[in-house]
């Protein structure tokens, strides 16, 4: 088990997992997800979105996202119950009939009460899930949610990442599906773990991508590894994710997303513009 008080973090030892796999694939000559399970290789993903200006603004995106042919669309939003409902009315009113399946993320921000009424305006609205009403550790408020109402219910996945307190919260009910991303919970090895618990409870797995390409890159290995996996995270815009990597992801225009037929990770870098950006460098002998 990985402890985040005392020893490595979770996130430093999931970069070295994540390049012992990457090196492992390489080796093999094999993408990882063909290593890993080699469910699909294209799975659907979702634009999440930035936080935007006003409603309007979140409107417009929806067009663009429709055009660029994003069949899902999670919106990050401002978190404060009286701005996020009246977007949430305005999106349903405008795209309901769309074919657009959406998501809604508040960042564990809310009160028990307020995750309560947006549960049940993304309920009638027929939203995908509603992902981080309350902080992760609150595992009595999200069951309180999922009994009372209908709409799916995610975690964040940022803080619960150790596969003992994955299993008490599955065992519990908090939970429509687990969340993680393998650069926070511990690398490639931990993913594997929390997806197996989602398995054998029943449930998705949901895994996060917001990040880098490489980030990206490995969350989807695993997603197309395995087949109860629903969606991608592909961040949007895009650009701001790019940096110095030698294939990006996209999203076609079938709304699914693919990685190059190439070993291990499949994406490489480009080291020099990473050097060029470097500020500080530390040597381990």
């Amino acid at each position: 088990v990985i402890h985040d008080g005392g020893g490595a973090s979770h996130r430093a030892l999931g970069l070295i997992d994540i390049a012992l796999w990457d090196i492992t694939g390489k080796a093999a000559g094999l993408p990882l997800y063909r290593m890993l399970g080699d469910a699909r290789d294209r799975i659907p993903s979702y634009a999440s979105t930035n936080t935007l200006d006003d409603t309007a603004a979140y409107l417009d995106l929806v067009a663009e996202l429709i055009e660029k042919g994003f069949r899902a669309i999670k919106f990050h939003c401002w978190c404060d119950y009286a701005y996020d409902r009246p977007m949430v009315e305005a999106v349903a009113k405008r795209y309901g009939g769309a074919g657009v399946r959406f998501m809604l993320d508040t960042e564990q921000r809310y009160s028990r009460a307020e995750a309560m009424r947006m549960a049940r305006l993304l309920e009638e609205c027929d939203y995908e899930w509603f992902e981080a009403p309350l902080p992760d550790e609150d595992l009595d408020g999200y069951r309180e949610l999922r009994e009372k109402t209908r709409v799916p219910i995610l975690p964040a996945g940022n803080m619960i990442v150790d596969p003992p307190l994955i299993e008490h919260a599955l065992r519990l009910g908090a939970w429509s599906a687990v969340r993680v991303s393998a650069a926070r919970a511990g690398g490639i090895s931990q993913a594997l773990k929390a997806i197996a618990l989602a398995d054998a409870h029943g449930v998705p797995a949901e895994l996060q991508s917001w990040g880098f390409t490489l980030i990206q890159a490995t969350n989807l290995h695993l997603m197309l590894a395995h087949p109860h996996c629903n969606y991608f995270e592909q961040p949007y815009p895009y650009e701001a994710h790019d940096f110095a990597a030698d294939h990006v992801i996209r999203t076609d225009s079938d709304g699914l997303v693919r990685l190059p037929d190439a070993p291990g990770l499949a994406i490489g870098m480009d080291w020099q513009a990473v050097e060029a950006k470097t500020l500080l460098t530390f040597e381990v002998s």
